[in-house]
């Protein structure tokens, strides 16, 4: 009982890595077209999202391919409505992030870039609970 307890922390330990590292090239994707978007010109909350979506598809599929490996027979099972439930996971999560960061940045005068990163970096460890359980979840 005590190896099944480890070999369980191990899991969880390893699932936690695998999906840091991909919220770390998602979070990377997400910063460089926010970055470019800005740069040229674009209003900032509309860079955001647009970056934000374009982080979520390379996320979604990053996150099933290496995160929560799902055999073939139960991804026929979710057919789309795994994607559904991850997208309006994200569609609440841009609301709520856009909201904060016009809060950030327009209302507390923080700087740009830092409000950016801080804001992600909360926004990881929210959907990892969501994303797991809601849209990867045994059901």
């Amino acid at each position: 009982m005590e190896m099944n307890k480890t070999r369980a922390l191990f899991q969880a330990i390893k699932e936690m890595i695998k999906y840091g590292c991909v919220g770390i090239l998602s979070t990377a994707a997400n910063l460089a077209m926010f970055w470019m978007l800005e740069s040229a010109g674009l209003f900032y909350i509309a860079a955001n999202a647009i970056a934000y979506f374009g982080a979520v598809i390379i996320n979604f599929y990053l996150n099933e391919w290496l995160v929560f490996i799902q055999d073939d027979e139960k991804k026929k099972k979710s057919g789309n409505g795994r994607l559904l439930r991850f997208l309006l996971i994200r569609v609440i999560s841009l609301g709520a992030d856009s909201l904060l960061f016009y809060l950030c940045v327009d209302i507390l005068m923080l700087p740009l870039y830092p409000s950016r990163i801080g804001l992600t970096l909360v926004e990881i460890i929210v959907t990892y609970v969501l994303v797991k359980n809601m849209v990867f979840g045994e059901k």
